[in-house]
């Protein structure tokens, strides 16, 4: 049997308040959302090189942690819902 070894951690940074969701759009690529210190949605990307700093996409505050998709290259469709009514909420990239 094959046994693979993982990578040690690595610290991401952020004061993350949810659930991450992860999804990849293509080769080399991950974007990470999350709940974060300021209770609105937040966004952090590996682009093959280097994590890139996390960048506040507004909204909120969400009641969890979101849910993300990407049905092509180029593209992420991230879902929450807020505390505040339980309004369900999409936002998309690109714009």
């Amino acid at each position: 049997m094959l046994r693979q070894l993982w990578n040690p951690e690595e610290d991401l940074g952020g004061g993350v308040g949810s659930s991450p969701a992860a999804v990849s759009w293509g080769f080399n690529r991950i974007d990470i959302f999350y709940c974060g210190k300021t209770n609105r949605l937040w966004h952090k990307s590996w682009d093959g090189a280097q994590w890139n700093p996390e960048e506040d996409l507004g909204g909120g505050p969400p009641a969890f942690g979101p849910a993300v998709a990407s049905w092509g290259q180029n593209r992420l469709d991230a879902f929450y819902a807020t505390a505040q009514g339980g309004i369900l909420w999409h936002k998309w990239f690109p714009v």
